[in-house]
């Protein structure tokens, strides 16, 4: 049972989300990102929250409830926070340097 699925994403201040049959566009600014959901879960923006839901009963249909709950998520994320890699040295004898443009 996916436990993701049932989670409401919230939407951050100047975050656009849209929903067209099965296509979500979150959008900020003149950036988008569109997540295709080929019609395997429902999606609904009320209350600045997307919510979905289940279509079918199936073990397949509640993986696809995550997983495009997940990349939804995703997309809103990458747009507020952008992508960031950050890296943890453990042990001792290890050097390390920081080198090249931020």
């Amino acid at each position: 049972m996916s436990r993701i699925g049932k989670r409401a994403i919230e939407i951050p201040n100047g975050i656009e989300v849209s929903v067209n049959e099965t296509l979500i566009t979150v959008k900020k600014g003149n950036k988008s990102i569109d997540v295709e959901t080929h019609g395997r879960v429902g999606v609904e923006v009320a209350d600045n929250n997307i919510n979905f839901s289940l279509i079918g009963e199936e073990s397949q249909d509640r993986a696809y409830w995550g997983t495009y709950r997940a990349l939804t998520n995703n997309a809103v994320i990458g747009l507020t926070e952008g992508f960031s890699k950050s890296l943890e040295i453990n042990g001792v004898g290890y050097r390390a340097a920081v080198k090249g443009m931020y």
